[in-house]
């Protein structure tokens, strides 16, 4: 029973720290004045700051940069540019659709281009796997984790789970409550 008690509260106190944390930054994910065919790079980096990870293209031009307010919070942010730095879209991936991309046989590199960076990793030696996990908020209104399964010898997709998200439960494997993302809102970062 206590460490029922220890787990309800812990969830409790992490929540309480990531709203804090989240409603301390100014940023907001995404910009209201970040707009496709005409918002560049700068412009995203001035409202959005610097990107949590970043794919470049063969002249070193970015193309694609991930901004994730994780582990807190439970959205992630693909901008992708074309060649000459101008936002061609803004998506937030942390949803089944992009979940649904991930395949069996990926490499880590693949799924951070897809899902951008994870907010934890478990190691399961007697498994021989390793797991990135992403929260999410599900549609009906549930903090969950999607997690990504890696055989830790060839460090390649060999599975994935979702399960209710252990720093958000309400106790007894009950996932706590968010709100999900809607497009053309803010969240801040």
């Amino acid at each position: 029973m206590k460490t029922k008690a220890f787990h309800s509260l812990t969830g409790l106190a992490i929540a309480a720290l990531g709203a804090t944390v989240i409603t301390g930054c100014a940023t907001a994910i995404p910009g209201a004045n970040i707009k496709p065919g005409a918002s560049n790079v700068a412009q995203v980096e001035q409202s959005m700051g610097k990107p949590d990870m970043t794919w470049r293209n063969s002249q070193g031009k970015t193309v694609q940069a991930a901004y994730s307010n994780q582990p807190a919070g439970f959205t992630t942010f693909m901008v992708y540019f074309n060649e000459q730095g101008t936002v061609t879209r803004v998506d937030q991936v942390m949803d089944t659709k992009h979940f649904s991309l991930v395949k069996n046989g990926m490499d880590g590199a693949q799924v951070h281009k897809i899902l951008g960076p994870q907010r934890s990793v478990d190691h399961y030696n007697n498994l021989n796997q390793i797991d990135w996990n992403y929260g999410y908020c599900t549609y009906n209104n549930g903090r969950e984790v999607y997690s990504v399964s890696f055989d830790d010898r060839t460090m390649k997709v060999n599975g994935a789970v979702t399960v209710p998200d252990p720093l958000f439960s309400l106790g007894d494997n009950e996932e706590g409550w968010c709100v999900p993302y809607n497009p053309g809102e803010t969240y801040a970062r």
